[in-house]
This record gives structure tokens, sequence and C-alpha cells, in this order.
């Protein structure tokens, strides 16, 4: 278990329970990638976006200053041909009684209703991580 964060005083405004719940659900997605082991890390630094920019999830993001999260793993990663369906409710690799496939959606919305993102990166064998982009508060940010 790794963790680096660039900046404590990192400030987004978010209602925590749900933020809490989204990290945790891609924490436990990442312990379940790795049934035999491996390295989890979290990371949050400062994001600066000079231009609108879109997202993998279809979004853009406005020009300002943003927190960035990540959460990734060194299990079994996402294959390419189901990439796109991850975040789709109800979607879920997980055998019959171990998952409802709505995580990722609940992260996905829990994320968009604060005004940021969430997209995949480095998906490969032996790995995934998810960036969640959240814009930072009026005082981090001034």
């Amino acid at each position: 278990f790794e963790i680096d964060v660039f900046d404590p005083e990192l400030e987004v405004l978010a209602d925590r329970g749900q933020l809490l719940s989204g990290l945790i659900n891609l924490i436990v997605n990442s312990v379940d990638a790795m049934p035999q082991g491996g390295v989890l890390k979290l990371s949050a630094k400062q994001k600066q976006i000079t231009a609108p920019s879109p997202m993998t999830d279809g979004s853009k993001l406005a020009p300002g200053g943003y927190a960035e999260i990540t959460v990734s793993d060194t299990g079994h990663g996402i294959p390419p041909d189901i990439m796109s369906n991850v975040i789709d409710p109800f979607f879920t690799t997980k055998p019959v009684g171990q998952g409802s496939g709505l995580g990722l959606s609940m992260v996905h919305r829990i994320i968009n209703d604060h005004g940021g993102t969430i997209g995949v990166f480095d998906s490969v064998l032996g790995g995934a991580g998810f960036e969640i982009t959240l814009p930072l508060s009026e005082t981090a940010s001034a």
C-alpha cells in the first residue's frame, strides 16, 4: 500500500461521506483485482487546466484548479474489450453474488455531481488506475 500526497493542503468542496464511499469502492475493486497480492497506490496532487479539457468519460472540464486523485493497482487490469462498459450500471465481471455492477457507476455519479470527472488510465495486464478530477474549493484556489 503506497500513499503519495503531493499537497496535504489540497481542498475540494465535496460531501465527505460520498467522496469516501467512492474512494472505498475504488480501493475494494483494486484489492479484488489482486487476489494474489500486489501494490495499491493512492495519490493526490493539484492540477491546472488552461483550456477546456475532454475527459475519458465524455465530459469536459473548464479551465481552473483541480485536485487529481488516483487509485491504481498491480492487479489483472481491465481488458480493452470491456473498457467502455466499466461505468455502466449493472455491468460487472465478478461472479454472481460477488458484485452488483453498481460500484463504478455510483462513483461516476458522485464525482460528476461534484463537478468533476473520473477516467481509467494505464489499464494493462498487470494493473489499472482510476483518476478522479475534482474542482478545488474557492479557498484552496485563491
